[in-house]
């Protein structure tokens, strides 16, 4: 179990690595499918959840919720740099905060 959890952990760690790059990068690489911009926020944020919940099972759900929230805003924030040439939207932050509370709930 214990090395499972570790596994968990690592996951969540590359894949919160991969979602802050991916969201920073000027010009982000089409996806497969062409999933809108909210999609891709909630797909994202489920992943990160569930990846922290597994790896991290003792950390309390508000924790997990306030963490993953201070992300997502930190994203927002990075986006608003003019040069990226990103679009910064809080209807973005709204889907990263709901995707995680669902998560939650059912994790």
């Amino acid at each position: 179990m214990f090395r499972s959890r570790r596994t968990f952990a690592l996951a969540f760690w590359a894949a919160l690595a991969f979602a802050v790059y991916m969201a920073t990068l000027p010009q982000p690489p089409a996806i497969p499918g062409q999933p809108s911009d909210k999609v891709q926020h909630i797909l994202a944020s489920a992943v990160l959840t569930t990846l922290a919940r597994l790896g991290f099972p003792r950390l309390h759900w508000l924790t997990i919720l306030l963490g993953l929230g201070a992300v997502g805003a930190g994203i927002e924030l990075v986006q608003m740099i003019p040069s990226l040439g990103r679009d910064s939207s809080l209807a973005d932050l709204g889907a990263d905060g709901a995707a995680v509370a669902v998560v939650l709930l059912v994790v």
